[in-house]
């Protein structure tokens, strides 16, 4: 009964995490608003990781929403993949025009998809392997 319950558990911790990061970080990809921008330089940065440290280099991009320009970096990329005068798309929020996402770039939502897709199937069998197990 322990192992069972112990299954269901995880398995819901799974497909809670799974649909939280969903839900909190693939919303531009989502929800946002798609325009055009223009890449107006690259900012190169030192950082640490859990199992190193690199770079990271960060698009700078001038946009306009409703008639008045932006400029902003956007997320950090592994290596440089723009030059200055670049166009890209980005999606930005409806209700916060610096929030920004370079198209393309944003957690990868079919990952989370499918890692809710297995916690489920785990979910589930733990609820069986309960039922299954309960004392009559």
């Amino acid at each position: 009964m322990k192992n069972s319950s112990s299954i269901f558990l995880a398995s819901l911790g799974l497909f809670l995490f799974s649909l939280f990061r969903y839900s909190k970080r693939g919303y531009l990809s989502r929800d946002g608003i798609e325009i055009a921008a223009t890449v107006i330089g690259t900012e190169k940065r030192y950082v640490e990781f859990n199992d190193g440290h690199g770079y990271l280099y960060f698009p700078i991009v001038r946009y306009e929403v409703d008639g008045v320009q932006f400029i902003n970096e956007t997320q950090g990329l592994s290596e440089p993949r723009y030059s200055d005068g670049d166009r890209v798309s980005i999606y930005h929020d409806k209700d916060n025009p610096y929030r920004i996402q370079l198209k393309g770039y944003g957690i990868d939502t079919n990952g989370l998809k499918l890692l809710a897709v297995i916690a489920t199937f785990f979910l589930l069998v733990g609820l069986v392997i309960n039922y299954l197990l309960r004392d009559p």
